[in-house]
C-alpha cells in the first residue's frame, strides 16, 4: 500500500489518475478492513466501499485526493509504528472528512 502511495503521488495529475486513485482507495480500505478482525466490519466497510468508488470517479479530481492520500500514508505511518490510538485517530479523521466531503459535494442546489 505504502509503495504504490509512492507511485500514485509521483504520477499525479497525469492521464489515468483518478482511476488508479479509485483502485488504490479500494485496495487500501480493503485491506485494512480484511485485517480488523471483525467479520461484520469488514463486510460493512466493504459494502459502503462500493457507493464510495462511484463517488470517487464522479465527483473528484486530481487536486482534491491528494490530501486522502497523505492520509492513507498517516494511517500506514501509524501502524508501522504499531500505535493503536494513532491509527484510529487518523482513520476516523480520514472517515470524517471525507464523509462531510462527498456529502456537500452530492448535496442537491
Amino acid at each position: 500500500l505504502r509503495a504504490t502511495a509512492g507511485r500514485l503521488d509521483r504520477v499525479w495529475g497525469r492521464a489515468g489518475w483518478l482511476e488508479r486513485w479509485a483502485d488504490y482507495d479500494e485496495a487500501f480500505h480493503g485491506a485494512l478492513a480484511r485485517a480488523c478482525g471483525s467479520r461484520r466490519l469488514c463486510h460493512e466497510v466493504l459494502r459502503y466501499r462500493t457507493l464510495h468508488r462511484g463517488l470517487n470517479k464522479t465527483h473528484t479530481a486530481a487536486d482534491v485526493v491528494r490530501q486522502p492520500l497523505a492520509e492513507h500514508v498517516a494511517i500506514l505511518d501509524a501502524l508501522d509504528r504499531r500505535d493503536p490510538a494513532a491509527a484510529r485517530a487518523a482513520m476516523e479523521a480520514h472517515v470524517r472528512e471525507w464523509q462531510a466531503f462527498f456529502v456537500n459535494r452530492t448535496r442537491p442546489a
